[in-house]
């Protein structure tokens, strides 16, 4: 794998958005030395030409941080200057390569991640004993303890059941990421971006798809599998849509089609859904408890006696559900001003460059679960542009 430009930004992008050992010991210095080479990088690029619809928008993002720093009298300074950081990081990526070579790029970097991280997760399950005798645990900032092999990581768990093993290896893969959903996430938008990539020739794609889809399963993510099926579905209703195809053969690539998601979703789902559910032992309403909170959105009746907060938010200070639905957690720290610009214009981004909302909804199904949508590389979406 070649490394240009282009794929050592969206590499950086990557690492900076999910990598356990970058949030956990290289923030906040890794982002300020980023902004600062992204910032000189774009100097001397020299642009005469100025977007002012995304300095507009960057524009309102300081306001609304402004004041809901200095309304909620907040004391947390470090996560206001730590978005800020973020979103001009992507903001300066986005001047740096086209949103083609991005593609391209995160195809062959994701899916090496994939590929790898297949390896790895097979040999955790077979010798678990060679990772915890030769590596050391490391106690995390985040209550998440791991083995880091840089390339990959271990995380640790506590206690016995049906998914853990006597060295207390978790089998779920996670890669490189701090939990295997954000590695989901990562797996799920690349396999959108891949299917829907027209420069991409099917023979090409099926390898790439492959090597995700394996890679997806290993995660057990109940969320990964769900945006997986609304992701292959909906590629298939546009393709029946829009391309003229014999009845028969739409019936047979259809039934293929079903039966193929149909196994991987039973195989790879529905045992896993048990598996989870017996991973908690006797109590399975932690399980059930834990899927819902990520879910529902009654973190939101915290308005109900404090309205004068719903505008600008309570800041960053403000005791938070880390398990909680991350979108609902954004409006009350940020308050609804600040969601709802930046929720609209990053599906104004989307619409306007893909023609279509799909990857707005994947975005926004990953981000109910997984605290990713104010993370450099799902912020880069927001300054996408068309292409001359």
């Amino acid at each position: 794998m070649k490394l240009e430009l282009p794929m050592i930004i969206t590499l950086i992008l990557i690492f900076l958005s999910g990598s356990i050992f970058f949030i956990e010991y290289l923030y906040p210095i890794s982002y300020i030395i980023v902004f600062l080479v992204f910032f000189i990088l774009n100097l001397l690029k020299k642009y005469k030409k100025v977007n002012y619809l995304d300095t507009t928008f960057l524009i309102l993002m300081i306001i609304f941080n402004l004041v809901t720093f200095l309304i909620s009298n907040d004391s947390d300074l470090s996560s206001y200057i730590g978005f800020l950081t973020s979103i001009f990081i992507s903001f300066f990526a986005s001047r740096l390569l086209t949103i083609s070579k991005f593609e391209f790029s995160l195809s062959k970097i994701i899916t090496f991640l994939s590929f790898i991280s297949i390896l790895f997760f097979v040999f955790g399950l077979i010798h678990p004993e060679v990772i915890s005798n030769n590596f050391k645990l490391i106690e995390g900032k985040s209550n998440i303890d791991y083995y880091n092999l840089f390339i990959h990581v271990y995380h640790y768990s506590e206690g016995e059941s049906v998914l853990r093993n006597t060295v207390y290896i978790d089998p779920r893969n996670s890669s490189i990421f701090w939990e295997p959903g954000v590695f989901q996430a990562f797996i799920n938008i690349n396999i959108y971006l891949i299917l829907t990539n027209a420069q991409f020739s099917m023979k090409r794609k099926i390898p790439l798809l492959l090597v995700n889809t394996i890679a997806l399963i290993t995660t057990y993510s109940i969320t990964g599998y769900f945006i997986f099926v609304f992701i292959v579905f909906d590629y298939f209703f546009k393709l029946f849509k829009n391309v003229k195809i014999k009845s028969g053969n739409k019936k047979l690539i259809l039934l293929v089609f079903s039966l193929i998601t149909l196994f991987i979703f039973n195989i790879g789902g529905l045992n896993i859904i048990i598996a989870r559910i017996l991973y908690y032992g006797d109590n399975v309403f932690d399980f059930i408890k834990a899927v819902l909170s990520r879910t529902y959105f009654q973190n939101l009746s915290i308005f109900k006696d404090k309205m004068q907060f719903i505008l600008f938010g309570f800041g960053y200070s403000y005791p938070r559900n880390p398990n909680a639905n991350s979108i609902v957690e954004m409006i009350i720290v940020n308050g609804i001003l600040f969601s709802s610009t930046i929720l609209f214009y990053l599906w104004f981004k989307i619409r306007r460059y893909y023609k279509n909302s799909t990857l707005f909804i994947i975005m926004l199904l990953i981000c109910i679960s997984e605290p990713l949508l104010l993370r450099p590389i799902f912020l880069f979406f927001l300054f996408i542009k068309e292409e001359k």
